[in-house]
Order: C-alpha cells, then sequence, then structure tokens
C-alpha cells in the first residue's frame, strides 16, 4: 500500500478542521500528522524529528538527549488505542465542543470516521506514546503518538497553547 502526500495533506486538513472547532479567544489548538524522518529504529526517528525543533530564542536545536524521550505501547488494537486519543482530543479537553447526550452519535461516528481515515492512509499500524520532557517551550498541553508501519513512521501530534 502506497500512500499519497495529497491522502496525507487530506488527513491533516480533516485534523486542523478539528482543531479550528476547539480554538478559541484565549487559546489555539494544534493537530497535525507529522512523517518522521526515515531512521532504522523508531527512537532514531523520533530523536532526528525532535532534534529538528529549532528553540525561538537561541535559533539552535537541542539534541535529542535533551528531550528526554521515551515511548510505550498503547493497550489495545490500533484501531482502539486512536479511538481512546481522538476523542479525548476532539470532545474532551476545556475547549472542546458539547455536543450534549442528544447528538452522542455525532462524537462516535466523528472519530471513527477520523481512525478509519488514519488507518486507511497509513496501513496497518503499531501506535506508542510518546513522552518528552522538552528543554522548550512545546505547548501548553500536549500528547504525542507514534504511529509506525511497513511504509513509514509518523507522529501524531495534539496539543493546546494559551
Amino acid at each position: 500500500m502506497e500512500h499519497s502526500s495529497s491522502k496525507l495533506d487530506s488527513l491533516n486538513k480533516l485534523l486542523e478542521l478539528v482543531g479550528l472547532l476547539n480554538q478559541g479567544a484565549d487559546h489555539n489548538c494544534s493537530y497535525e500528522l507529522i512523517e518522521l524522518p526515515n531512521a532504522p529504529t523508531l527512537d532514531g526517528a523520533l530523536a532526528a524529528y525532535f532534534e529538528s525543533i529549532v528553540n525561538w530564542r537561541t535559533k539552535r536545536p537541542h539534541p535529542a538527549s535533551d528531550w528526554h524521550i521515551s515511548v510505550s505501547p498503547m493497550s489495545g488494537t490500533p484501531s482502539e488505542a486512536l479511538q481512546s486519543v481522538v476523542d479525548h482530543w476532539f470532545f474532551e479537553t476545556h475547549c472542546s465542543p458539547q455536543l450534549g447526550e442528544r447528538r452522542a452519535w455525532v462524537r462516535k461516528n466523528v472519530v471513527s470516521y477520523v481512525v478509519q481515515e488514519i488507518l486507511e492512509v497509513l496501513g496497518a499500524l503499531s501506535v506508542d506514546e510518546v513522552f518528552t520532557s522538552p528543554p522548550l517551550w512545546y505547548e501548553t498541553t500536549w500528547q504525542d503518538i507514534a504511529l509506525s508501519s511497513e511504509h513509514g513512521r509518523w507522529l501524531l501530534h495534539f496539543g493546546i497553547t494559551d
């Protein structure tokens, strides 16, 4: 299965749209899927990615060791793990839209649709939560999820900045 950049772009537009729905006067939401650099291991790909983030004060990146990167496999199937994360960031943060009980089907269908799109575009995945202790300002609240398949590795990033 080949993923095309247009499918990844469409997926990012979908994530951006939901992020905009969660946007507010005192905060910004950043939801995106980032293709990680090629590396022999997930740890290497994450190290290369985080080392590429430039500190706005010093105009220089930090070595990966300064980020204190660790990963932990998420429980359940890839679909279950992604549904849990997507549901939380789309509908359970302090800035998420309140749909009420009568519209619970909207929530379920939006989450299912986004997860299906991710799985369709990226294929069979392993899903790991990425933990960091950033050496610079990163986001106010965030969650990073590493998605790995035989076709590559991606970072699913959810963040809120106020």
